[in-house]
């Protein structure tokens, strides 16, 4: 199994364990071109959700895919495949609530808390991480 499909059934654990919905592989498709990413996440870092690739190296590129994104006005980040590849609820709550929940309110989680992320009210792209041997947290950027 590839370490993505580690990332993906992961994400879907999470997303089962903690209540939010998931989708992988997702496609994008804008008037700039479509891109698949390795995973959405509806309700989180963005009115339009959060889109992920899981890295291995952080030298990857996914340029045209984050920029096709950006213009769409959809939340994106990069996440450590190395982090991400097993469920650990304590991680993957830290994400979603760095991420914010943009959801309704009668949907919220009780893990979302009662207001939206960094992002709230903006879309944000995340288009340059740190090296994976850095911190193994997520990398985030936010405008």
């Amino acid at each position: 199994m590839s370490v993505v499909s580690q990332v993906q059934d992961a994400w879907r654990v999470a997303a089962k364990e903690l209540g939010f919905e998931f989708e992988a592989p997702f496609e994008i498709h804008g008037q700039k071109g479509h891109a698949s990413f390795h995973g959405f996440v509806r309700h989180v870092g963005g009115p339009k959700g959060a889109l992920f690739f899981a890295c291995e190296t952080f030298k990857e590129n996914h340029r045209e895919a984050l920029r096709l994104a950006e213009a769409e006005g959809i939340f994106c980040s990069l996440i450590n495949a190395r982090v991400y590849r097993a469920y650990d609820r304590e991680v993957f709550l830290e994400v979603l609530q760095d991420w914010g929940w943009f959801g309704s309110e009668t949907e919220r989680p009780s893990w979302a808390g009662k207001i939206g992320g960094p992002t709230s009210g903006q879309s944000a792209t995340a288009v340059k991480c740190p090296p994976s041997n850095h911190s193994p947290r997520p990398a985030v950027a936010h405008p």
